[in-house]
Formats: structure tokens, C-alpha cells, sequence
């Protein structure tokens, strides 16, 4: 009886990442263009003169069309190409050790992160040491729904949708081609720079690292989206319950 090899199962190639990255950057493109839409439409002086003041509103918006723009290309090629997702994403199911592993990691990262962020704006000699990010995550005080809102999306949909993207795929493709701890250098660089901002930038690239090791070790997706969505989620939930608690925020 003839053994006949069943034929291997598709992973991604470098023309699916260019469909991902071509899809990603229209849909995120058409989706603020149409906040901004939406924003001129509420305060056409304000988006006549360009200075629009951070709202709930964009703020939630932007996140929103920022998760969606980064989850809907890599389902949709994903889906077409019939990608393997256990082998190419890592949608697979870690051991209780590595649960544990990105529970003590993710915490960690809580405070080293700010750490880094703090260092690095003395560093540069910043005027002052602020949260670059306070405007954006709390734009409007404190409400109960700007806290769920923001911990929806800042701490839950960013971190599933950027782990997709960068440990997910771009990491499994470069760890095929290149050795694994330059795939982890490279996308952890790539993940960090598109923060922009010097002192995320610097404390984006430690997050990185940490996700793009654990998905190395386990094999899976599951123990990085945990560390980010630890990291995301609890300093949002800590910048809301100083605002409510009236502890001042610096």
C-alpha cells in the first residue's frame, strides 16, 4: 500500500505580508479619515483652524479603527490563502508553566516599562517627566465610560491585534528565514517604532522583546497577548483609579 505524504500546510509568504501590509495601511487610512470626518462634522471651526482637542470620542474611535485595521487584513488572508493558524499564528494552547510564566512576566513589565520611559526622558532631558500618553488614554477625566471604553481598547483589542500582527505573523515568517533571536531584534524594533514617541518607543521595545521570547519558547500566541494585555489593561485601570480617588497624575 502506497504511504502518500499529505502535502504541507500553508504558512505565510512574503506576498501575504505585503497583501496584510497594503490592507492594514488603507483600512487604517479610510478609518481615521473618516473619524476626522465625523470630528470636522461635530466642530467644523475647530477642524477648520487643525487644532481639534482630544475627545472621548476620537480617542475611542481611533483605537477602535487602529484593532480592526490590524485584525481584518490578517483574518481576511489569512481565510483566503488557507493559512495553517496553529503553525503560522501559534493559536495553539500553552502549558500551565508558560501561563504562569507570562503571568509573573506581564506583571513585571508594568513597572519596568515606565521605568524605561521615565530614564529615557531624563536621559534625553526632558523639561519635564510626564506620561506621554495621559492625554490620549484620559481625555476627558474621569466617567465610567471612557474607563470601561479605554480598558476595552486599550487594555483588551490593541494588544490582541498588535500581537497578531507582529508576534503572530511577521515574527513566524522572519523566525523561518532568519535565526530566532533576530526575528525577535527585528520585530520587537519594528513593534517599538511605530509608537513614535522616544520614551514609549524605548519602553515598547522591552514589552517586545519579553512577547517575542515567550512565543519563541512556548510556541504560542496566548502567553504574549497575556503580557501585553496585563501591561495595557492594569496601567489604564491604575490611571482611572487615580482619577477617581483624586491621586494626583504625573
Amino acid at each position: 500500500m502506497t504511504d502518500f505524504a499529505s502535502p504541507p500546510l500553508p504558512r505565510w509568504r512574503s506576498t501575504h505580508l505585503l497583501w496584510i501590509g497594503g490592507l492594514l495601511f488603507a483600512l487604517l487610512a479610510a478609518g481615521l479619515m473618516a473619524v476626522g470626518a465625523i470630528i470636522a462634522l461635530n466642530d467644523p471651526q475647530a477642524a477648520a483652524s487643525g487644532d481639534v482637542p482630544l475627545t472621548l470620542g476620537f480617542t475611542l474611535g481611533a483605537t477602535a479603527v487602529q484593532a480592526l485595521a490590524f485584525l481584518l487584513p490578517v483574518g481576511l488572508v489569512g481565510w483566503w490563502v488557507g493559512i495553517d493558524w496553529r503553525t503560522a499564528v501559534g493559536w495553539r494552547n500553552p502549558t500551565a508553566y508558560w501561563w504562569g510564566m507570562a503571568l509573573l512576566l506581564g506583571l513585571l513589565c508594568i513597572p519596568v516599562t515606565g521605568l524605561i520611559a521615565t530614564y529615557t526622558q531624563e536621559l534625553l532631558a526632558y523639561e519635564e517627566i510626564y506620561n506621554p500618553q495621559l492625554d490620549f488614554v484620559v481625555p476627558e477625566g474621569f466617567s465610567w465610560l471612557a474607563f470601561i471604553g479605554m480598558t476595552l481598547t486599550v487594555g483588551l483589542l490593541i494588544p490582541v491585534a498588535e500581537e497578531l500582527v507582529f508576534r503572530g505573523v511577521l515574527l513566524t515568517w522572519l523566525a523561518a528565514h532568519v535565526p530566532g533571536w533576530a526575528a525577535v531584534l527585528v520585530t520587537s524594533l519594528i513593534f517599538a517604532a511605530m509608537h513614535v514617541e522616544p520614551s514609549i518607543v524605548a519602553g515598547t521595545l522591552f514589552l517586545g522583546l519579553v512577547c517575542g521570547w515567550l512565543v519563541q519558547k512556548s510556541g504560542s500566541l496566548w502567553p504574549a497577548i497575556a503580557v501585553h494585555v496585563l501591561n495595557n489593561a492594569v496601567k489604564v485601570v491604575i490611571l482611572y483609579l487615580a482619577l477617581l480617588l483624586d491621586i494626583p497624575l504625573v
